[in-house]
């Protein structure tokens, strides 16, 4: 199956996860509706504030080495912000259709069931989690590998603000925040017309 149409069947997939009658009432509606909405509306608000960024007059009047750690970070803010609420969003949906996610809590694993639950595991996990239930187009929101250069400043930045990572390869932080959006408008539009962002929107409206 080539992968236009993985990505297809995921995304019906995902949309039947809110539409499809699968879900556990009291898992999804019961404490996680006020943190569903908190947790859109930050991420809203982060990526608003970041998504514009490239057509700042200011972002293309710095030097060319500011202007490259500006785009990383803004990068970086956008993976932290909207791309990891729409995983753990994600990852609710498959938890209130039954799918099991763990979390360590003293000697033991504890079954996650509340949004919040969902802070305590790492990402590497998250995204594993997503490939094993053959959500993957969800899970490569996330470029692990350039996310975690970014935060562990395992770039060089050159006079000329080209973008070196550890293996001395370029990154092209423009074509990766593009790849991003692209990826976030798919997802977007699935929660969308299954109906999950409309739930979400009345519940912002109900706590504001």
């Amino acid at each position: 199956m080539n992968e236009s149409l993985i990505r297809i069947e995921e995304g019906n997939r995902l949309k039947n996860l809110f539409s499809g009658g699968l879900i556990e009432l009291d898992v999804l509606w019961g404490e996680n509706r006020k943190a569903l909405s908190d947790t859109w509306k930050k991420a809203q608000e982060t990526s608003d504030a970041l998504k514009d960024m490239k057509s700042f007059y200011a972002l293309h009047n710095l030097s060319p080495v500011p202007q490259a750690y500006a785009k990383l970070f803004a990068y970086l803010g956008l993976i932290e912000g909207l791309g990891i609420s729409l995983i753990d969003i994600t990852l609710l949906l498959l938890i209130a259709n039954g799918r099991h996610v763990h979390f360590r809590k003293g000697g033991g694993m504890m079954h996650v069931s509340r949004l919040r639950d969902l802070h305590k595991l790492n990402l590497l996990y998250k995204l594993e989690f997503l490939e094993a239930q053959e959500f993957g187009f969800v899970s490569k929101i996330v470029d692990r590998n350039l996310r975690n250069s970014i935060a562990h400043l395992s770039f060089t930045i050159t006079n000329e603000g080209q973008i070196l990572g550890a293996d001395n390869n370029e990154i092209n932080i423009d074509s990766e925040i593009e790849v991003f959006w692209k990826r976030v408008r798919e997802i977007i539009t699935i929660f969308d017309e299954g109906g999950l962002l409309r739930f979400i929107r009345e519940e912002v409206k109900k706590h504001e």
